[in-house]
């Protein structure tokens, strides 16, 4: 399973969680401006999730790169160390 679909699946679990405590009348009926207020809120919650999604996809990368130099240099240390050229500063 990719990552957007995982990703869909919560942000859609969240939302259908979130829309079922919908106030209703005394005869069971549920109110079309709590509906509206409700999915609007929604809409801004999912927004905001796919705005952190975008900024996530663009930091992973970079990320990554960080993580293969800092792996890189940590060889370079342990070949200086093991051929004792290792300094003390």
């Amino acid at each position: 399973m990719n990552k957007k679909l995982i990703v869909g699946l919560v942000v859609l679990a969240g939302v259908v969680l979130y829309l079922n405590p919908f106030s209703s009348n005394d005869d069971g009926s549920i109110e079309v401006s709590t509906i509206k207020m409700e999915r609007k809120d929604a809409k801004v919650s999912l927004s905001s999730l796919l705005n952190t999604l975008k900024n996530y996809e663009e930091l992973i990368p970079i990320y990554e790169e960080v993580l293969v130099s800092a792996e890189e240099d940590l060889r370079l240390a342990q070949n200086k160390y093991e051929l004792g050229s290792a300094t003390n500063i």
